[in-house]
C-alpha cells in the first residue's frame, strides 16, 4: 500500500529546485511502470480553488458546499482516468 501526493499547481519555489508536477494520468503511468496496481486516485479541488489559492484567496472566500463537494468527497475512480480529470 503506498499513499503518495503531489502537488500540481504551485507558485515556482526554488526551494532547493521546482522539477516535477505530476497529473493523475502521469502518476498512473510512472506507478503502472513500477509494477504497482492502482487501486484508487484522488484529485482534490478544481480550477476554480485552485485560481483562488494562487490568487491569495483562502477557504473563507469560496463556499461550504464547493469545498465539501471538490475538497473532501473528491474521489475518483482511476479505471476511468485515462485523461486528466477536471
Amino acid at each position: 500500500l503506498v499513499f503518495w501526493t503531489a502537488p500540481f499547481a504551485e507558485i515556482y519555489h526554488r526551494a532547493p529546485e521546482d522539477y516535477f508536477r505530476y497529473s493523475c494520468p502521469g502518476a498512473i503511468h510512472i506507478f503502472r511502470e513500477a509494477g504497482f496496481d492502482i487501486v484508487q486516485v484522488q484529485k482534490i479541488g478544481d480550477t476554480l480553488i485552485t485560481t483562488g489559492w494562487l490568487m491569495g484567496f483562502g477557504n473563507a472566500d469560496f463556499t461550504q458546499s464547493r469545498l465539501n463537494t471538490k475538497l473532501l468527497n473528491n474521489v475518483t475512480n482511476s479505471k476511468r482516468l485515462d485523461h486528466d480529470p477536471q
